[in-house]
């Protein structure tokens, strides 16, 4: 019976653990480079997560800056969910600064640091 309680307390401490380490207040911006198509060329990664779990992603490539806002929640501890909200109309959806992929999962690194495909962005100061 001892086992059985020691057992229960147990699995409900961890449960609890779990669910303080996705209360880690990660609102902040982000910014990030990778090598871009044209030799010499770097492509920039913006992201800003705000408290209220809304967010803006923008990134640079050549003579794009595609942009999309939405909202963001913890997928589990170490995993970010982001939303875009869908387009207005279809010349939003046409123009230069739509980005066709709509959902993202950004892996945390840690509190400073994230990785969307493939690319680490940093917490700005």
């Amino acid at each position: 019976m001892r086992a059985i309680i020691y057992s229960t307390f147990i699995i409900l401490l961890s449960s609890c653990a779990s669910l303080k380490q996705e209360k880690i207040d990660m609102s902040g911006s982000f910014y990030g480079t990778s090598q871009g198509l044209h030799k010499g060329s770097y492509d920039q990664y913006f992201l800003k997560l705000k408290r209220d779990s809304t967010f803006v992603y923008e990134y640079k490539i050549h003579m794009s800056r595609p942009k999309c806002e939405g909202r963001w929640k913890f997928v589990n501890s170490n995993s970010i969910e982001l939303k875009c909200n869908k387009a207005e109309n279809v010349t939003d959806m046409l123009s230069g600064g739509y980005m066709n992929q709509r959902e993202y999962i950004i892996k945390i690194l840690s509190k400073k640091k994230l990785l969307l495909n493939n690319v680490k962005l940093k917490r700005k100061k």
